[in-house]
């Protein structure tokens, strides 16, 4: 469905018609895109390179998506008819063969518009008026019909209409119509029909050159809604600087493999970040909101007074799966065993919290593990059905410097000390008991090019009773290293093993500000990306998610070392760098 309105958008010469009002009824000028003389260029001469309409007029017209009045008059300022845009989603279907029948007393059989108010209504996306029965084709159309046309036709389309922006931020919210307000958020969320001097303006009517502008945003958004294009042909930065419209990283690699970003809670308070998250990524990993520190609630634990049984308490993580069952993203349990931010307390007899507090026994230990993976697993999966599609169940349990058994990481490591080498597997086995069937279950590491000996060692055993299902490779990289050969290799080593495999934390460490800097970031995305990118096409692996750890340099982990970085795709302002560029493979990086 998307590919067909994309061809039709960028190559249906449209035979839009256009009118002016007379007494009895439309006098018409309809001129398509074959007879004018525009194909090359603007030649109207109500159309001046001046005019903050020019870019969009030439972009409809090059395109044979609106023609002028006549040959050399565009009539930007002229005000836009129900009958014109029925016309032009019309054509934008390729006009499709329609059977005539007498809905609207106004509309009769003959009339330009008539085949395409008959087919828009039938398929739900431009009504009649239920007081009087009828079409009404020359009437005017407002800003929020025209977000209204849209949205029932982008649903029609089965292209995903979830993305809102927040109408309360308007200050003339409550000028949108009941009927209007999906349609007008919608429109907004996108960017298709933009703020009018930081308002709505639902009721102001639209002229032909804001409707140029709306088509435009409208057709660009088709585009990154299709598969990536061929190497030669991603303009993606050019675009963006011509248009202001950025391409949607979600959508450009949804035949390959998920997007998703590491988020704080904080995150979601600023509207910039809440848009640019709906727009560019799927997925959702809460950065620290979900492991055990954020959840294990000491004061609750020693109130119910078992042993055996830690008790959680979920706060934190709440807005941030609020957020995405809202906007209709998955998200990633992230992470149920870790050695670190995890409190000593837990693993000690009577939850004391003193330091020099004993530790329990293996028996009290793995009853701990299983209760408390229990309760994590239930709340979220009873919560929020759905959400979560995967889990890591195990975080970073080898040390590629460790002298013991299976390089199994020690120091620090109280399941280890604790149960012994086996409190993976339990972690699996316990895991595996409270997942819900549809749920992925893995093991997550960093540095897997400097371990995957070791870990293929530790999940070979595991895929022998069934217990996990891919392999997280964090991806906290520099600019050097690791080669990406060495990357690709472990990618496959993993592969062979018959693990999906998902990229979990993606950033590459860079403290240089600078532009050269910040391009040899780009490069190294853009080198990563397209190694994940070409695995993927060939189908030599099965890489299912790409997930970037922090959505812009402000909100970096990497700053908690005292010194400044600028490692991820947006800078402080939330401004697309050329890293992002670059991670999706625009041809000028």
């Amino acid at each position: 469905m998307k590919n067909k309105i994309l061809k039709n958008c960028i190559t249906v010469a449209l035979a839009t018609v256009l009118t002016v009002s007379a007494a009895a009824g439309f006098t018409c000028f309809p001129v398509s895109a074959s007879e004018g003389k525009n194909q090359a260029g603007i030649s109207f001469q109500d159309v001046n390179k001046s005019d903050w309409y020019y870019e969009v007029v030439n972009y409809v017209s090059s395109k044979g998506i609106m023609t002028g009045m006549t040959e050399t008059l565009f009539g930007p300022s002229m005000e836009l008819k129900r009958a014109h845009v029925a016309t032009l989603i019309y054509r934008m279907e390729n006009s499709p063969n329609v059977v005539y029948k007498e809905k609207f007393a106004d509309v009769p059989q003959g009339e330009f518009y008539s085949d395409a108010v008959i087919w828009a209504n039938e398929n739900g996306i431009i009504h009649g008026y239920t007081d009087t029965g009828l079409f009404d084709p020359g009437r005017n159309i407002s800003r929020e019909e025209l977000a209204v046309i849209l949205y029932r036709y982008a649903g029609n389309k089965e292209i995903d209409i979830s993305r809102r922006a927040e109408l309360s931020e308007f200050p003339d919210e409550g000028s949108v119509s009941g009927y209007a307000r999906d349609a007008v958020a919608w429109a907004s969320g996108s960017q298709i029909i933009t703020g009018d001097r930081g308002r709505l303006n639902p009721q102001g009517k639209a002229n032909r050159a804001e409707c140029a502008a709306v088509i435009q945003r409208f057709c660009k958004l088709f585009e990154v809604s299709i598969t990536m294009p061929e190497e030669g042909q991603r303009n993606f930065l050019g675009q963006y600087e011509e248009t202001g419209i950025l391409y949607r990283m979600r959508e450009l690699y949804s035949d390959n493999f998920s997007i998703g970003v590491a988020l704080e809670p904080g995150t979601l308070n600023g509207k910039k970040e809440r848009t640019l998250i709906r727009e560019q990524f799927s997925y959702i990993t809460c950065e620290n909101a979900m492991k055990p520190a954020a959840l294990l609630n000491r004061q609750k634990t020693l109130e119910r007074g078992e042993e055996e049984y830690p008790v959680i308490e979920v706060t934190e993580a709440e807005p941030l799966l609020t957020f995405a069952e809202e906007n209709g993203l998955k998200l990633r349990g992230h992470v149920l065993v870790w050695h670190k931010q995890t409190p000593r307390w837990f693993f000690t007899e009577g939850f004391s919290d003193a330091s020099d507090a004993p530790l329990v026994s293996r028996d009290v230990m793995l009853k701990r593990m299983e209760n408390y993976i229990s309760q994590v697993m239930t709340y979220f999966n009873s919560n929020y059905p759905g959400l979560i599609t995967c889990w890591d169940v195990v975080n970073e349990a080898i040390d590629a410097n460790s002298q013991e058994a299976g390089q199994m990481l020690v120091e620090g490591n109280y399941w280890y000390q604790i149960i012994g080498a086996d409190y993976v597997e339990k972690a699996f086995l316990y895991a595996r008991k409270y997942a819900d069937p549809q749920q992925k279950l893995f093991y997550n590491d960093f540095n897997c090019y400097e371990k995957d000996t070791a870990i293929c060692e530790m999940v070979e055993k595991l895929q022998e009773e069934n217990l996990i299902d891919g392999i997280g490779m964090q991806s906290h990289i520099l600019l050097g290293y690791p080669s990406v050969q060495n990357y690709e290799n472990t990618i496959r080593k993993f592969s062979e093993m018959g693990l999906e495999i998902q990229i979990t934390e993606l950033d590459v460490r860079q403290t240089d500000k600078s532009a050269a800097g910040q391009q040899k970031l780009a490069e190294r995305y853009k080198e990563i990306l397209r190694t994940l990118k070409r695995l993927d096409d060939e189908k030599i692996v099965n890489i299912t998610n790409v997930t970037f750890w922090g959505l812009n340099d402000s909100r970096t982990w990497l700053n908690n070392d005292g010194e400044t970085h600028y490692p991820l795709l947006f800078d402080e302002e939330l401004n697309p760098k050329p890293a992002f560029f670059g991670a999706i493979l625009d041809d000028s990086i």
